[in-house]
């Protein structure tokens, strides 16, 4: 009995192009028809890429976090009370794009009680203060009950993406990015 092979999706951000349809003619080039969108991709009109992306009927998407990409760059955390507006936002273009091209899924990274920049991604960010975790997860818990909402109302399913947290970004032993453990899932669900 052969088994079946479930739908594997290869991330745009495993790229270095940022150019979407350069990324989409690649994978096309090399049979791979499942692609995931995040946040690598040069910033486009959302009608261009709706364009780009409806033509494409012979591809399986997903998004995940930062498509489409924002004009001005920002990190997407909806667990810090200085990010929330400007994430629910962008998330919810996510949303909208998702509803609009029949996509059922929006996957999204949990956030953290630092509020970071872009450029602080992927490096060490114990220099930087933090809001007290309960609050955090307050604010999370929000935003998710927002987002559901929202998303629920589009028929899009959202998936909470854990975090991925280097030993040298431990405060002082503490974590302060959410959805690393079970406990947080706990504190949610």
């Amino acid at each position: 009995m052969k088994k079946k092979i479930p739908k594997v999706y290869l991330s745009s951000s495993s790229f270095k192009s940022k150019d979407l349809r350069h990324i989409i003619n690649v994978c096309e080039s090399i049979n791979i028809n499942n692609l995931e969108l995040s946040g690598n991709i040069q910033y486009q009109k959302l009608t261009n890429l709706k364009k780009i992306l409806a033509k494409k009927d012979n591809f399986n998407f997903q998004i995940h976090n930062y498509f489409p990409p924002p004009k001005k760059s920002l990190t997407l955390n909806i667990a810090h009370s200085k990010t929330i507006n400007k994430s629910l936002y962008q998330m919810k273009r996510s949303i909208n794009l998702c509803q609009y091209l029949g996509i059922k899924s929006y996957s999204l990274h949990a956030g953290t009680a630092i509020d970071l920049n872009p450029k602080h991604l992927g490096k060490k960010q114990t220099l930087f203060d933090s809001i007290p975790l309960s609050i955090s997860r307050e604010n999370f818990y929000n935003s998710i009950s927002q987002l559901s909402k929202y998303s629920n109302n589009r028929n899009v399913k959202l998936y909470i993406e854990n975090h991925v947290i280097e030993h040298y970004n431990l405060f002082e032993a503490q974590n302060r990015y959410h959805f690393i453990n079970l406990q947080d899932a706990n504190f949610i669900f």
